[in-house]
């Protein structure tokens, strides 16, 4: 509380920690500094009203990859008209475009693609897999199993 105090932000975004703690933090935030406190789930976006307008550019693959999107969203959405599904169709057509804002000193902010950051800081892409371990554990297990039954078979038969 005393550092959310001290920086005084316009708006506090809590994204670790358990969910009735959050939720008290948030609340305290709010009645005792007054500043808008959000908790997401994982995956949720929060979106922050601001007063200020920021004129950027965007790349051109950033424009493409939109333009792709939506075009695939009208198909769909066509689709699903024509179809049987019209209870999905009814909504928003508001749309957010994901992209990376970038905003270097003394140049223009732009919003690019994911892949064009990593274009720009020289970097190239990491891919984690992950692999579930149950299925090493259980198989050194049941070979670790095998292999005592053997070992109990041959003393047995000598």
């Amino acid at each position: 509380m005393d550092l959310t105090e001290f920086l005084s932000p316009k708006h506090v975004i809590l994204v670790h920690g358990e969910k009735p703690q959050m939720a008290f933090l948030k609340e305290r935030i709010e009645s005792e500094l007054g500043m808008p406190c959000y908790y997401p789930g994982n995956n949720e976006s929060v979106s922050i009203p601001t007063t200020q307008n920021l004129k950027m550019s965007a790349t051109e693959r950033f424009i493409t990859s939109c333009a792709v999107e939506q075009g695939k969203r009208s198909l769909h959405k066509r689709n699903l008209i024509c179809g049987t599904g019209l209870s999905e169709v009814i909504g928003s057509d508001e749309e957010a475009a994901e992209g990376i804002l970038l905003m270097e000193k003394h140049k223009s902010p732009k919003i690019l693609c994911e892949d064009e950051l990593l274009e720009v800081l020289g970097m190239e892409q990491h891919l984690v897999q992950f692999e579930p371990m149950v299925s090493r554990i259980v198989a050194d297990v049941e070979s670790e199993l095998q292999r005592a039954k053997a070992a109990d078979l041959d003393s047995d038969g000598k």
